[in-house]
């Protein structure tokens, strides 16, 4: 049903939705799977499927999986990829994605204040180096959670386990999520361990090896098709994909990366970490001390905590030398967003600020709009990030570094909470900010600062970002209902940006021409992709099998699977009847003379008569009247490897497993109906059929 939605006009927040349903729905199947077939990775049967997947957007895909989760618990949910991660790898995707989701859930199912956050960098084992084509990568889970003993560490990798038994009552669980993932992490040549502080969280770590492109085997360019088959030309294509291989392979290598990293032409543009030689590490949960920053800085002197006030001083200094007279620029004057004198019987509150705020706004904006405000360039960007949690501080700033313009220079500051943030943004000599990016976990504490902003004589044009979750974004507008904040929202004055944050969010503030690679949203892409596919689909089975007298006999007693392939049947013009079980089918064919219906779809587990049954009678009478094979296709949810034999052995043309496949469903009608070799809709030999 849901690829009927998308199939629908959505906007792109509500194809952004449909698209976590499908993954989610669809993960959580094949999880089904995997757990019938966890017999198959102990006796060494299980086999990886390889495909080329984008490494940030798979962790994206698995934060946007389990959001609801972190939301519900006020939980920060954040991640960083590291800038020396290939953007493309060779791996089994879904495999990779089934662990971060059983180590992710797992972080957010242990914790309840603080933080899961997710790192991955490139892992260099000097004794077992990668071939050039290779790449070995490790992903580090942290949370804030309850952590674990050492003597409950001898329990996570056990098969039905679970640290203990009142965690067990709590949480629930098979205690299969971690042994199954370890186990898939040795699939790919990696390996997996846990490590934590009891009462101040863990940390998860493993490792997997990856293909890099080469000129041979390369991912094909993401790229939306058009519903009208056009001619394309693909050497210029090819040209720019093996130029990138190359670049890609020399800065996968480790010695050419070791000189590359530290060229001046790279310094300029790639990180720089505080501990000399290898990549960042992950700073336990439990540590007091600063993360480490991912990200490239224009002359920020970065300092541990203990010498932040000299480092809010010395920042001061500078930033308010750079005033916006100075920097040259064109900002409305800044007592234009001034509230008029209250009269001294009113008294000065929250509330009246507001209110007059507000009637200010509808004036400046009658009379002085800019239709071009939301894409203004300073000719610097001063970012104040102000967010208690250390990852996702670390992570937030670097989301917005990559989104930033590569052509203009920029300070971001950030800062674990408002108190320190006072030092910079009250007073007569505040600095001037371009934004204020709040990640706060206290809705008063948001409303506060926005009073505060939006009356600051020194901060009459600073933007700000509020990072939040709906019910928090409904908790700020309700404590401050007099803002017109779509009105606020064109003014590049306040935005709220949905969380789990990533940097194609920022892009809508920084980047909103998508001019970094970084701010287009793969997954939405892919959802893009996918659906403008599916449109083809629909017509190209339309134009074979469609409006041409064909007549199917859909024999289902499941409410929901008969509205699903109703639709879709309907959807592409093939005439379509409905029998609820076996009984039913054969009194409907019997009944008809034979060719009547061009072809049955047959599910396998019904009342009175199941499907098996069905189909042998319905080869008897075809044998006793001497009547040719009608196709009929078996469906079942059933995956285990005897379904097909049983299939054959009934006489079943072909088979197709539930949740129903549309594209699988059209090769298997496809071959049956129209099985024309100039024009081919399937694969054939993935179809199993019986002599006709």
């Amino acid at each position: 049903m849901v690829s009927f939605l998308q199939d629908t006009t959505l906007n792109d927040e509500q194809l952004d939705y449909t698209n976590t349903i499908q993954s989610s729905a669809s993960s959580l199947l094949n999880i089904i799977n995997d757990i019938l077939d966890l017999s198959k990775v102990d006796a060494g049967m299980m086999k990886l499927s390889y495909e080329w997947f984008h490494t940030r957007s798979l962790v994206e895909e698995v934060n946007e999986m389990v959001s609801t989760m972190a939301i519900t618990k006020r939980l920060e949910l954040n991640y960083i990829v590291d800038v020396d991660v290939p953007e493309m790898v060779k791996g089994d995707k879904f495999r990779i994605r089934q662990v971060l989701l059983n180590v992710i859930g797992n972080a957010i199912k242990f914790t309840t204040v603080g933080e899961v956050f997710t790192r991955c960098r490139v892992y260099t084992d000097e004794d077992a180096p990668p071939l050039f084509n290779e790449i070995m990568l490790e992903y580090s889970i942290v949370d804030t959670g309850r952590g674990f003993t050492k003597e409950e560490a001898d329990l996570i990798f056990k098969p039905f386990s679970q640290i203990d038994g009142s965690s067990t009552r709590q949480h629930g669980g098979s205690g299969l999520g971690l042994v199954i993932s370890r186990q898939l992490v040795q699939l790919h040549d990696g390996k997996m361990q846990g490590t934590a502080v009891p009462g101040k969280g863990s940390t998860f770590t493993f490792t997997a090896k990856f293909g890099l492109p080469t000129v041979e085997d390369h991912p094909e360019p993401l790229t939306t098709p058009q519903l009208s088959k056009v001619p394309s030309s693909s050497s210029s294509v090819t040209t720019n994909i093996s130029s990138q291989i190359a670049a890609k392979q020399a800065t996968s290598n480790p010695l050419l990366a070791t000189r590359l990293l530290h060229s001046p032409a790279v310094l300029a543009d790639s990180p720089r970490t505080e501990s000399s030689g290898g990549s960042p590490t992950v700073v336990s949960s439990g540590s007091s001390e600063p993360s480490i920053y991912s990200s490239r800085t224009h002359g920020t002197d970065r300092s541990s905590g203990s010498s932040l006030p000299q480092s809010l001083a010395h920042f001061g200094e500078a930033a308010r030398a750079s005033t916006p007279e100075k920097m040259k620029l064109e900002l409305p004057d800044k007592h234009s967003l001034l509230p008029s004198p209250p009269l001294e019987s009113t008294p000065l509150t929250a509330a009246n600020i507001r209110s007059t705020l507000s009637d200010q706004y509808t004036t400046r904006q009658n009379s002085a709009s800019s239709p071009d405000l939301k894409h203004f360039r300073p000719p610097m960007y001063s970012i104040l990030l102000i967010c208690p949690q250390t990852h996702s501080r670390e992570a937030t700033r670097q989301h917005i570094e990559i989104t930033l313009p590569k052509d203009i220079p920029y300070q971001i500051t950030p800062l674990a909470s408002v108190e320190e943030a006072q030092v910079l943004i009250s007073g007569d000599e505040s600095v001037n900010f371009t934004h204020i990016v709040l990640n706060l976990g206290s809705a008063e504490e948001i409303v506060q600062l926005i009073d505060q902003l939006i009356v600051s004589v020194m901060l009459p044009q600073t933007s700000i970002v509020v990072l939040s979750d709906p019910v928090q974004r409904q908790e700020v507008i309700k404590l401050a209902s007099a803002y017109d904040y779509d009105q606020m929202a064109k003014d590049n004055r306040l935005t709220f940006i949905y969380k789990p944050v990533k940097p194609s969010r920022f892009a809508v503030i920084f980047d909103p021409d998508k001019e970094r690679d970084l701010s287009t949203d793969r997954n939405r892409s892919s959802a893009q992709q996918q659906v403008a596919s599916q449109k083809q689909h629909y017509l190209d089975v339309g134009q074979r099998l469609g409006n041409k007298g064909l007549k199917i006999l859909l024999v289902e007693d499941n409410l929901v699977n008969q509205k699903v392939l109703l639709k879709f049947l309907s959807k592409v013009g093939i005439a379509v009847e409905l029998a609820l079980d076996g009984v039913e089918c054969t009194e409907k064919v019997f009944s008809k003379p034979h060719g009547f219906y061009s072809l049955i779809l047959c599910d396998l587990h019904m009342p009175r008569k199941d499907g098996y049954q069905t189909c042998r009678e319905i080869r008897e009478w075809e044998e006793k009247g001497s009547y040719a094979k009608m196709p009929i296709i078996a469906l079942s949810a059933n995956v285990m490897a005897d379904v097909l034999e049983k299939c054959v052995q009934a006489g079943f043309n072909s088979y197709v497993t539930k949740p129903v496949d549309f594209k699988e469903l059209s090769k298997a009608m496809g071959t049956l109906l129209d099985p024309d070799p100039a024009n081919p809709l399937t694969d054939p030999g993935m179809l199993m059929k019986a002599a006709v």
